[in-house]
């Protein structure tokens, strides 16, 4: 299982990061759409078109950006929650052995 190679604490770690990464794209993002509109308004020349068309492929690769990043942390999101599901079962485990031992009258030191 590939979630047990790392601790909880390393997805979490990794799921913030992604988080402060969205942030700073869709900062550049909503900065870059507020440059299209500006451009729309007033500058209508060669000039004009061919800065619209790079502010717009900015755009498309902020967009692409975020998809991205929505995806891994979806990944790390499935692998923290995998790494808990193995944490409990593991403690219930761990408990029904105790019940096992206690009620067969071993004594473990």
């Amino acid at each position: 299982m590939m979630g047990l190679k790392y601790t909880k604490q390393h997805y979490q770690n990794k799921i913030n990061q992604l988080e402060i990464y969205a942030g700073t794209v869709t900062r550049h993002l909503d900065t870059l759409e507020g440059y299209e509109e500006e451009i729309k308004q007033f500058w209508d020349d060669a000039q004009g078109i061919e800065y619209a068309e790079k502010v717009s492929k900015a755009i498309m690769g902020c967009r692409n950006a975020l998809d991205r990043i929505d995806g891994l942390r979806q990944i790390y999101s499935e692998a923290f929650g995998s790494l808990e599901k193995t944490d409990t079962a593991i403690e219930e485990s761990l408990d029904t052995v105790g019940s096992v031992i206690d009620t067969l009258g071993i004594s473990i030191k």
